[in-house]
This record gives C-alpha cells, structure tokens and sequence, in this order.
C-alpha cells in the first residue's frame, strides 16, 4: 500500500468521524434543548398555577363586594350612578371587580344606582338637609 493511499484512508477515516461526532454533538444539544423546554414548561406552569391561587385568594378577599354588585343585578357594561366621597356621578362598569371607566373602583361601601332618578330617591331618604 502506498502512503498516500494510507493518507487517503485516514482523510476518509477522519472526515467520517468528524461527521459522527458532529451528530453526536447535535444528538446531545437536542436533548438538552429539549430538557430545558421541560423544565421552561414545569416553570410555567407552576406560575399559572400560584396565579389562579392568587386569584382565588383575592376573590375570596373581597367577595363581599363581587355579590354585593351582583346581588343587585349590575354587570360590566351598565352605566351607573354612584355616591363617592360626596358627591354623585355617573361612570360606567368596565370591569367584574366594580372597576368603572372613569377610573374609580367601586367600594363595598359605595351605593350605586341605575338611574339617576333611582339616586334621588335614595338621597330623599338617606340624607338630611
């Protein structure tokens, strides 16, 4: 055998291990990819689980207010009257937590009034003077 047909064996030799090795190398950075796209997915999750908790916990908090809107037959959308800090304004519900467009949040304190009529009449009522 010839030495450059040795030198061209061990080329051949050479460039087929470089070509093994580079799946190698693919193979394991696919795997580890793959594991970190676990761990990214348990992660996630894991954080919309604590999300939903935090939810749960809030609405639990202040359910009071949530019924308190509701038993009353209000939802998001219907224009309001409301009495806060004393004076009466018409906004808006925009949110399922009592939120108005306004920007003001409803209170579990705030007395709030389909009509300005229905208002009035509670101001007859309630306010002396």
């Amino acid at each position: 055998m010839s030495e450059e047909t040795i030198y061209s064996i061990i080329d051949d030799i050479a460039a087929q291990a470089k070509v093994i090795i580079q799946q190698h190398m693919l193979a394991d950075a696919l795997k580890q990819s793959a594991k970190d796209w676990d761990e990214a997915g348990e992660k996630m999750a894991k954080v919309f689980r604590d999300l939903e908790d935090d939810v749960r916990e809030y609405f639990d908090k202040n359910s009071e207010r949530f019924i308190k809107a509701a038993s009353k037959g209000f939802k998001v959308g219907d224009d309001v009257y409301i009495i806060r800090d004393g004076m009466a304004c018409k906004d808006k519900i925009s949110d399922a937590i009592y939120f108005f467009d306004g920007g003001g949040m409803g209170k579990k304190e705030d007395e709030v009034f389909r009509s300005m009529t229905e208002l009035v009449e509670y101001l007859k009522e309630h306010v002396n003077g």
